[in-house]
C-alpha cells in the first residue's frame, strides 16, 4: 500500500500507524523475492490443482472419503492464500510498489488471515480425524459430518474477521 492508504486503513480502523513499514529491497533481493513468489505461485496452484483434479475426477487419493475431503479443502484453502498473499507479493515486487489500489489493499489486510486459518484448523481436523480412526478403527463415520466440520472451520476462520470489521463500523 502507499503510506496515504496505508494512513487510511489505520484510521479507518480506528487504529493509530505510528511508524508506517517501506522497505526498500536491493535489485539482488528484488530478483530473489520475485522468484521465490512465482515459484511458489506456481507450484501452489498446480500442485494444489492436481490434488482437486486428481481426487475429484480419478479418485486418486486412496483413503477414506472423509480424509480425502479434508485434504480438499485444504488444497482450496491454499490456493486462495496464494491467490490472496503471494501472487500480490510477486505482482508488488516486480512493480516496485503497490499497484492494486486500495480497495484491494484494505481487502487483503482484513482477509489474508483466513486461508491461514482454515490451513492450520484443517490440519487439526485431519489429525484429531486420524487419532479417532486409531481409538476405533470400526466405527462407521459417512461424509455427512465431515462436511459439517469443513463449513464449521471456515464459519470458525471467518468470524474474527467479520467480528473485527464489524466492531470497526
Amino acid at each position: 500500500c502507499t503510506l496515504q492508504e496505508a494512513f487510511a486503513i489505520a484510521e479507518m480502523n480506528n487504529t493509530i500507524l505510528l511508524e508506517p513499514l517501506v522497505v526498500q529491497f536491493t535489485s539482488a533481493q528484488t530478483i530473489l523475492l520475485g522468484t521465490y513468489c512465482f515459484t511458489a505461485t506456481i507450484f501452489s496452484l498446480a500442485g494444489n490443482g492436481a490434488v482437486i483434479y486428481g481426487s475429484i475426477r480419478y479418485n486418486a487419493i486412496k483413503l477414506d472419503r472423509i480424509t480425502v475431503l479434508l485434504i480438499l479443502n485444504l488444497a482450496v484453502a491454499d490456493i486462495l492464500y496464494t491467490l490472496c498473499r503471494i501472487l500480490p507479493q510477486f505482482i508488488t515486487t516486480v512493480a516496485g510498489g503497490w499497484v492494486l489500489g486500495s480497495v484491494y489493499c484494505f481487502a487483503a489486510a482484513q482477509l489474508s488471515f483466513i486461508p491461514g486459518c482454515v490451513n492450520i484448523l484443517t490440519v487439526l481436523a485431519i489429525a484429531l480425524h486420524k487419532m479417532r480412526m486409531v481409538i476405533d478403527p470400526f466405527l462407521d463415520m459417512s461424509k455427512n459430518p465431515a462436511k459439517a466440520v469443513i463449513g464449521g472451520i471456515w464459519i470458525a476462520s471467518l468470524l474474527p474477521t467479520i467480528l473485527c470489521l464489524s466492531s470497526k463500523s
